[in-house]
């Protein structure tokens, strides 16, 4: 069985080739959208693991509104606050946005403490209840 995530993953860029970045962070608070130039490194030892040097174009916020507790609750009002942020970023990068890679988180997350009941089985032979560990 082969295991595939539930998102989709972005194609990774060719070491020798620049690509130009947007990052969408939707918060409770504010929202924050940040554009970036990858640009390829010259191969030394002082950066493994890494293919690409990152420097940042624009970056615009927006107060949060529609969004509450991380869950949007009103959709035109987060709406015009994202394409404000995106907006601004926009400008001062001097490049148009075409793709964006979206933080938001979850919600309310919760994880109610419940008692398990026991579970009752009855005996064939005798019909008397058997109970066993929950």
């Amino acid at each position: 069985m082969s295991h595939r995530p539930l998102t989709p993953r972005m194609r990774q860029i060719p070491p020798r080739r620049s690509a130009v970045l947007s990052v969408l962070d939707v918060g409770a608070s504010k929202i924050v959208c940040l554009i970036a130039r990858l640009t390829p490194l010259s191969a030394n030892g002082e950066t493994r693991g890494r293919t690409h040097r990152c420097k940042v174009l624009g970056i615009g916020h927006q107060r949060s509104r529609g969004v509450k507790a991380g869950a949007i609750v009103d959709l035109d009002l987060a709406e015009n606050a994202i394409r404000l942020a995106i907006d601004a970023a926009e400008r001062m990068a001097g490049v148009e946005v075409e793709s964006v890679i979206v933080n938001m988180s979850g919600g309310r997350l919760s994880s109610p403490r419940e008692r398990p009941a026991p579970r009752v089985f009855f005996s064939a032979r005798t019909g008397s209840p058997l109970y066993s560990a929950p």
